[in-house]
């Protein structure tokens, strides 16, 4: 995943206020927490109810790896 400064700053200062020591960890909870407070209340498969073209595009927020380890989609089942 390629971020910004920005990113990166406000992912650090989250890890320092949760105690949490690893980037990947940080982002797998905030993720959870996102998705879990965006289903139905009574969480009865939220993953059925839930809107998701509210993500599309989402990615594209952020600029692209300058550097990316597959040139393809070929490449990255080569």
């Amino acid at each position: 995943m390629n971020v910004d400064r920005e990113f990166e700053r406000d992912l650090k200062r989250v890890m320092k206020l949760r105690g949490i020591k690893r980037k990947a960890d940080t982002v797998r909870t905030l993720v959870k927490e996102a998705a879990a407070s965006e289903g139905p209340p009574n969480g009865d498969k939220p993953w059925q109810k839930y809107d998701w073209d509210k993500l599309l595009g989402a990615a594209l927020r952020y600029p692209e790896n300058p550097n990316p380890r597959f040139l393809n989609e070929d490449d990255l089942w080569s």
